[in-house]
């Protein structure tokens, strides 16, 4: 396997992802990566625990969660830690950046890092990984085939989305819903997702059922999985929020296309359309 990954040398940064689970979702790919460089960056505290961190890599580990200021914009935030890693690849190259589930999934340093890694000199490559996506099609047990809507909680209304009532959709960030500021530090008030809720009541009945969902960080805890109606959106506890996604189930069927899907069950159809 090695010999696999390293058949070329590895770029000065690689941006890889610990999975939800740390570390059991560590993937064969990412722990030799991780083995083979100098240093890991990451703004993961839950990484740092020496416990569950994998032999050889916690002594590599370099926390950036002291450059998450609090009463900053995010963006501020990611990009200042975008530079130390850029500054420490000149360094200590091959270095990683370790992010939290998959690095392309909602993570602003990957993208900064991606923006600015031509011009710094330096050469990057992704790696894939577990993303609560995942997680959360597992814990519902929910097939996604059907289909599937994802949304960022405050783009949907920020940019006036409109979802498909006939598709389920997942939306994210609702612990940062309506701000561009770090929340880290503050507690959301109970009434901070009023103004999704009006907004998905302009799609969805007041007693349609959603799902508020947790994902655990360690094999030491499990799964959350909470029942609302939409009207209750708003009143719900701030310990709920934090951390979690929205489930919206559809709310009626797709229409079907009755001709299309009938070929489909049609053995001459198949047969003129796929040769041996």
């Amino acid at each position: 396997m090695e010999n696999a990954i390293f058949e070329n040398d590895l770029p000065d940064i690689s941006i890889v992802g610990s999975g939800i689970k740390f570390p059991e979702h560590l993937t064969l790919e990412t722990i030799a990566i991780l083995e083979h460089c100098q240093s890991v960056y990451t703004i993961a505290t839950h990484l740092n625990d020496e416990k569950n961190t994998p032999l050889g890599l916690h002594k590599k580990i370099k926390n950036l969660w002291h450059l998450y200021k609090p009463d900053r914009l995010r963006r501020e935030n990611y990009k200042a830690m975008a530079q130390v890693i850029f500054d420490a690849a000149h360094q200590e190259r091959p270095i990683a950046y370790l992010a939290s589930g998959n690095p392309v999934v909602f993570d602003s340093v990957t993208q900064w890092i991606i923006q600015g890694a031509e011009k710094q000199g330096l050469t990057v490559k992704i790696f894939p990984a577990i993303s609560s996506i995942d997680t959360i099609m597992v814990d519902l047990k929910y097939e996604v085939a059907p289909g599937l809507q994802i949304y960022d909680a405050s783009m949907l209304v920020g940019f006036n989305l409109e979802p498909r009532v006939n598709v389920p959709c997942i939306l994210l960030q609702i612990s940062t819903f309506g701000t561009s500021y770090t929340t880290a530090y503050r507690i959301p008030k109970k009434d901070v997702l009023s103004p999704l809720k009006t907004y998905l009541l302009r799609f969805y009945p007041s007693n349609h059922q959603l799902f508020l969902i947790s994902c655990p960080l360690s094999s030491e805890n499990t799964s959350e999985i909470m029942p609302i109606c939409l009207e209750e959106l708003d009143s719900t506890n701030p310990e709920h929020i934090r951390g979690s996604s929205l489930f919206i189930p559809k709310l009626h069927k797709p229409k079907e296309n009755l001709e299309f899907l009938t070929k489909m069950q049609d053995q001459n159809y198949f047969s003129n359309n796929y040769s041996i």
